[in-house]
């Protein structure tokens, strides 16, 4: 099962332009953190391949923090 820490270091490994430091708070919106489309795009990218599990377009609007992304990956069994 993907952890909170994956999704962090998934996060951080990424390249994303974020002020936040390590550990990001997992209940904060990744735009109020600073990111930008292109970097929420590279962490899913990132994690539909550490995961198998593709995350559709229309799911993305949903997923804007770290606590989102892993009850999401949780439901898909992953």
């Amino acid at each position: 099962m993907l952890s909170k820490t994956q999704i962090e270091e998934t996060m951080l490994n990424s390249g994303m332009a974020v002020d936040s430091q390590p550990p990001i708070p997992t209940d904060r919106n990744f735009y109020e953190m600073g990111l930008d489309s292109l970097d929420v795009f590279n962490v899913f990218v990132e994690l539909e391949s550490l995961t198998g599990i593709q995350v559709p377009d229309d799911d993305l609007e949903k997923l804007q923090t770290i606590d989102s992304i892993h009850a999401y990956f949780a439901a898909k069994g992953s």
